[in-house]
């Protein structure tokens, strides 16, 4: 059987000593592999309200006329404008004219407040019939704006965003300027398994389609999900993603993993005191999922310590490394939740210590977004596009693809 999930499991020390309470950061790292990409189908849509003139709307549709240029000959995508209406404005495959399908994007036009229910309801239409042809199902979603007309409630918004990810396998959220609604972007975002990013500077924005569309050719493994299950006496905290509790198992839904993709799944295990010496097999791990041919797969591991003495013991040997990356989403997470409390405590110290950690592991992209933005906080304080910068920071860190 040809392997297309690598499945490997990392503990940043190997035992714990007795009748001591123990915390053991954990990571259990996903690596992908397909020997070639299926048909995808992009459903991108641009806000096309007022707020949108000048370079984000200009750029909005170069970004757009440069991913067509990227797709495969199998692929298809189709192009909506959306403001108080939403319009698929064209459509590009192997079959099309590529001269009209640009000409078709170029004379979209501007007008009007910006629905964002609808193109949602839109885009979940169209993805029923799209995932129903076989293609691997991909949405971006471009906007400046608050939802202005049509249906405002969060909660619909939101209900309507988890519809969508019940039929797409990711997306791509960008958030452009300073007026839209980051929060409710991010939650967009995470309901379609997809990435949330904020953009100060538009021009970035093709070089982020097309990061996009390169790492997400094939598919490897669909519909991943993890299942941690814990002895007695032993808790698992999992920072990275969301997780629940399913009758005795912590799991963890990581939806698609693409070729060459690397997800990890960073937490801790805590240990409780009494348990009694020896090696203890205190988790086994299951991820299931189904690979690009329908067939479900399973793989199992187990992480295991050792309970010894501490009088008699030798000194404990420590993953060095996987205690700062654990440090490192640990921090993120204390940054989401007050950003989603709106109150946010040790701000500049939080964001130093993602510095130094991004710094330390040789993190250079995420080293060099935490820079800038501990500059821009330190001006600024958490408000307007630094609070959006510090967002899609926080969701690249969380999202256990550290790089």
């Amino acid at each position: 059987m040809v392997v297309v999930l690598d499945f490997k499991l990392k503990l940043a020390k190997p035992c714990v000593y007795e009748n001591e309470v123990s915390v053991v950061p954990f990571a259990v790292i996903l690596h992908g592999y397909s020997p070639s990409p299926g048909p995808s189908r992009y459903l991108i849509a641009l806000d096309s309200s007022w707020s949108m003139d000048g370079a984000k709307f200009f750029v909005g549709k170069y970004s757009i006329l440069s991913l067509i240029d990227l797709v495969a000959p199998s692929d298809t995508v189709s192009v909506y404008s959306f403001k108080a209406d939403v319009k698929k404005v064209a459509e590009f495959n192997g079959s099309t004219s590529s001269l009209e399908v640009r000409r078709a994007i170029m004379d979209v036009k501007l007008g009007g407040g910006t629905d964002i229910y609808r193109v949602l309801q839109v885009l979940y239409r169209d993805a029923v019939g799209a995932r129903d042809s076989g293609s691997d199902v991909k949405v971006i979603l471009v906007t400046d704006g608050m939802p202005t007309v049509g249906v405002r409630d969060r909660g619909r918004i939101l209900e309507m965003a988890s519809k969508l990810g019940e039929v797409v396998s990711t997306g791509l959220v960008i958030g452009v300027g300073g007026e839209y609604d980051e929060q409710l972007l991010f939650e967009i975002s995470k309901r379609i398994r997809g990435e949330y990013e904020h953009l100060s500077d538009v021009l970035q924005m093709p070089e982020v389609f097309k990061t996009f569309v390169v790492s997400r050719k094939a598919v490897a493994a669909r519909n991943v999900r993890l299942f941690v299950k814990h002895i007695p006496g032993v808790a698992v905290k999992v920072h990275t993603h969301e997780a629940y509790y399913d009758g005795d198992s912590v799991v963890v839904d990581l939806g698609p993993v693409y070729h060459g993709e690397r997800v990890t799944v960073f937490g801790e295990l805590v240990v409780a005191e009494g348990l009694p010496r020896g090696l203890k097999h205190v988790a086994n791990v299951t991820v299931r999922y189904a690979d690009r041919d329908g067939e479900e797969r399973e793989q199992r591991a187990t992480l295991s310590v050792a309970v010894v003495d501490k009088s008699t013991a030798p000194p404990v040997a420590v993953d060095e490394r996987l205690f700062q990356e654990v440090s490192l989403v640990k921090a993120a997470r204390i940054l989401m939740d007050s950003l989603q409390k709106r109150g946010v405590r040790d701000l500049e110290k939080l964001v130093s210590e993602i510095a130094n950690s991004t710094a330390s592991l040789e993190l250079k992209e995420l080293y060099s977004r935490t820079i800038d933005l501990r500059e821009r906080v330190e001006r600024e304080g958490v408000s307007g596009e630094a609070a959006k910068a510090l967002l899609a920071l926080i969701a690249k860190i969380l999202s256990g693809k550290l790089g």
